[in-house]
């Protein structure tokens, strides 16, 4: 997901979202931190089966 084109959103604070993000595997914690931190969210929807279906880390 953090590879899509972030939308407007609210502003996180730092350490909220520190909090929120760690839970993500540690590549990926920091790009979250800071789109967060910078008002930015990517919707879970922006990625679809299609999309999915050929990661073959996602494949069924």
């Amino acid at each position: 997901m953090l590879a899509r084109e972030p939308n407007a959103g609210d502003i996180i604070a730092s350490d909220r979202a520190h909090s929120l993000t760690a839970w993500l595997p540690e590549e990926l914690r920091e790009a979250a931190h800071v789109l967060l931190t910078k008002g930015q969210r990517i919707a879970q929807e922006a990625t679809n089966r299609n999309e999915l279906s050929v990661d073959p880390d996602w494949r069924w």
